[in-house]
């Protein structure tokens, strides 16, 4: 039977316009802060990006801020951040909500916020039933999502760490036990900003109640030549740091260094070696965002922190493991997020308070000179577990005065070059080796170290 051109043509239109129509009803959609659109097909949502896969861009990575509101054309399982999970299909609500419509619950509203992660459904064939597991027999579909990792029923019961990316069915040994579901394609990180981790002295990276721990291991030395002598310095340093989410965009910290310090003084053919170990300075303080950031304008972090001087007071001669003085420092940090790279910049002011010294025959009055310090520099994500960064770090120091007279040649401008490598060896727990260069004479020669902190 023949088709005249006219009814070809007709249901050529037809098929194209239902395909066009289709493929915009099947697609997920997501909404920017800036007003922006974006259409495709949800791979997953993480507590710091979306990740999506475009028709004309293909996967895509979304900074989790950016986004306002998220729709999608087909369930999904949903983690909050209270550790509740739900299935079900996302729609648009209000200005930074979102509607949640599920078979079993019907539908809510909250706010975008309150989603910690979202994972495609995907569902498989349920093990045959069995007393303990008579729950999986109910609400299985045919459906299975190929196109990114995705979470079977099965998995939304428990929150172990293999949980997302599941796909497969359970499998029983002979011995009558179940055999672990092997994952299929890249499982989702729920982690911080691999890019922003070195900054997490300066930074607010945790989240309310949320705990991490630090310890590192530092190598400095410094030597200064002259014709008729030689001065040999070097110090290993074990800095201990706890830091604690307070409250959203409030970070608190301590940190207590062990050290161990050498200094070697070498004159005319004597020498002379002087060694001493025990507790550095201690410094408490906190961190708080003023201004989270947009896609104009950076993140904006403000920091207050306090030295008490438990490392003792230095003498004249010999070695310190404290600078002798109380000291408050007020700082402001910007960093501004260009995926891969985080820049940021910033600046901070030191005033240390006077104490008394013995210097040469007598008990004086020192105060240090004020202090102004800035540093600038980048970080950039090689993938999402590993990350590199450079940060350049200087001051001003002023002239030292001991009872209202300044001493002269007291004044410094140290300036100082670090790279790090950061790498994430599991979900929680980090290990950072560096090095530091001192860029001119009022600094150490270098500071090799490396640090490995934990997350709670």
């Amino acid at each position: 039977m023949r088709i005249s051109h006219k009814v070809g043509l007709s249901l050529f239109i037809m098929i194209g316009l239902w395909g066009i129509g289709c493929g915009r009803v099947c697609a997920d959609s997501v909404m920017m802060i800036n007003g922006d659109h974006l259409s495709g097909r949800l791979l997953y949502l993480s507590e710091t990006a979306l990740h999506i896969s475009t028709l004309h861009s293909g996967k895509m990575r979304i900074d989790r801020r950016y986004i306002r509101q998220l729709i999608t054309d087909h369930e999904a399982v949903i983690e909050l951040v209270s550790g509740e999970r739900l299935v079900g299909m996302i729609g648009p609500g209000s200005e930074n909500t979102v509607v949640i419509r599920s078979k079993l619950l019907g539908s809510c509203s909250l706010s975008f916020d309150r989603i910690r992660t979202i994972h495609p459904f995907s569902a498989q064939t349920p093990p045959a039933p069995t007393e303990k597991t008579p729950e999986l027999a109910e609400g299985m579909s045919d459906r299975h999502d190929e196109t990114g990792p995705g979470m079977a029923l099965s998995d939304i019961r428990g929150r172990g760490e293999e949980s997302p990316a599941v796909s497969g069915s359970l499998k029983t040994k002979p011995d009558g036990k179940k055999q672990e579901l092997k994952r299929i394609g890249p499982r989702p990180k729920e982690e911080e900003d691999i890019r922003k981790i070195f900054l997490r002295q300066t930074s607010v990276l945790l989240r309310q109640g949320q705990k991490e721990v630090e310890i590192g291991f530092n190598y400095m030395r410094n030597q200064s030549l002259s014709s008729i002598m030689n001065a040999r310095f070097r110090r290993l340093y074990m800095p201990l740091a706890f830091r604690l989410g307070i409250v959203e965009g409030i970070e608190s910290f301590l940190t207590a260094p062990f050290n161990y310090a050498e200094q070697e003084m070498a004159f005319a053919g004597d020498s002379v070696k002087e060694r001493k170990s025990g507790l550095g300075d201690t410094t408490a303080g906190i961190n708080f965002e003023i201004v989270r950031e947009t896609a104009s304008r950076p993140e904006i972090i403000a920091a207050l922190s306090f030295n008490a001087p438990t490392g003792g007071t230095p003498q004249e001669t010999g070695v310190s493991l404290g600078s002798g003085h109380w000291a408050g420092t007020l700082g402001m940090q910007f960093i501004k997020t260009v995926d891969p790279v985080a820049l940021f910049w910033g600046l901070h002011y030191t005033h240390e308070f006077s104490s008394r010294h013995f210097l040469n025959d007598g008990v004086y009055k020192v105060q240090p000179g004020e202090i102004f310090g800035y540093n600038f520099g980048l970080g950039f994500a090689v993938n999402e577990n590993i990350s590199l960064s450079t940060q350049l770090s200087g001051s001003y120091e002023g002239e030292t005065k001991a009872d209202e007279q300044k001493i002269a040649g007291s004044s410094s401008e140290p300036v100082s070059l670090r790279w790090a490598v950061t790498y994430r060896s599991s979900q929680n727990m980090f290990i950072e080796p560096s090095v530091t260069a001192g860029l001119n004479e009022d600094t150490a020669d270098f500071v090799l170290g490396v640090s490995a902190f934990r997350r709670f």
